[in-house]
């Protein structure tokens, strides 16, 4: 919801309140210990002498299929029945038989926008967006390992990979600064320039979940996985709250030069200077506290990546 107005010809203001709620998601899970309340809801076998019990097939580590996390799901899986006789069976988990909490991902912002409308001879249009985005899932890809397998993240694989899963998302920037302005000295030449100003991205710490924290799931993550629990030195550490990036400020310079009187056609010489500054702002840092073996991490925190150096592109635009 928003408000424009206009202060005169040339100048605009405005204000828009934007909220976004995730309602659903599509995400594979491990349904190994919903089978098993399942079973053991419905008096079917947990274990027996032939190793056909609920138990003795889905005891961690062996069923995952794509579902909606925080509601129920009905499947197709091979169970025993009451003779402990194995039959493919069309079953419903409920949500309280999945341990796992409803997706979350909510974004609220406040934007402040103005424009100068162009004149003849200049230009100008900016922003300053105050904003929140934050929950327990980033979306169909995984920032932090850099996952871009989408719907089948590791979110939802482990029971120890939920503690610490909530807080500031990968995208969050709790501060955005824009302004774009062109000046035209002759007809022909357009001056432009662009100016972001964008706020740090927050991170938690991952490690190695505690061997004891397989809440009747009967594996942890570590075995498969590695350090990608939110477990630092044993203690959960929520996402977004150990430490933040660096401000990025970006500013980039664009010349357009018509010469549609001197050739046939509508000719347009291009320039860009991308950061013109040469800013080495930090984009990028290393989350990872532990290492596979369970060692602290000597460059977690450390950048690893920085935003682009100074650049020069040219081009042009014919329409004939």
């Amino acid at each position: 919801i928003g408000y424009d107005t206009r202060i005169n010809d040339l100048w605009t203001v405005g204000v828009k309140a934007i909220y976004r709620n995730l309602g659903r998601g599509s995400e594979d899970a491990l349904l190994d210990s919903g089978v098993v309340a399942y079973c053991a809801r419905n008096g079917l076998p947990l274990t027996n002498a032939g190793g056909t019990g609920c138990f003795d097939m889905y005891n961690g580590q062996s069923l995952y299929r794509i579902i909606n996390p925080g509601e129920g799901a009905t499947i197709i899986v091979p169970l025993p029945n009451a003779a402990g006789v194995v039959s493919n069976q069309t079953i419903t988990l409920t949500a309280a038989d999945l341990p796992y909490p409803k997706l979350r991902r909510e974004y609220t912002a406040l934007e402040f926008t103005f424009d100068r409308a162009f004149d003849g001879v200049w230009g100008l249009t900016g922003s300053y967006t105050l904003s929140k985005s934050d929950g327990n899932y980033e979306g169909g890809v995984k920032s932090d390992l850099g996952q871009v397998d989408s719907g089948i993240t590791v979110d939802f694989d482990y029971l120890s990979l939920l503690p610490g899963a909530s807080g500031l998302l990968p995208n969050h920037r709790a501060h955005q600064f824009k302004l774009y302005g062109f000046w035209q000295p002759t007809e022909n030449l357009t001056v432009g320039g662009n100016l972001s100003v964008t706020s740090p991205r927050h991170y938690g710490c991952m490690g190695l979940a505690p061997a004891t924290y397989a809440n009747g799931e009967g594996a942890v993550a570590n075995g498969s996985y590695g350090a990608v629990s939110r477990f630092c030195n044993q203690l959960v550490v929520d996402r977004g709250s150990a430490f933040e990036s660096d401000w990025v400020t970006r500013f980039d310079l664009s010349l357009r030069y018509s010469m549609d009187e001197m050739v046939p056609g509508n000719l347009v010489l291009r320039a860009d200077i991308l950061n013109v500054f040469d800013l080495d702002g930090v984009t990028q840092n290393n989350e990872f506290g532990e290492d596979d073996a369970g060692n602290p991490d000597a460059t977690y925190r450390a950048p690893t990546v920085y935003q682009p150096g100074r650049s020069i592109r040219f081009g042009f635009d014919w329409a004939f």
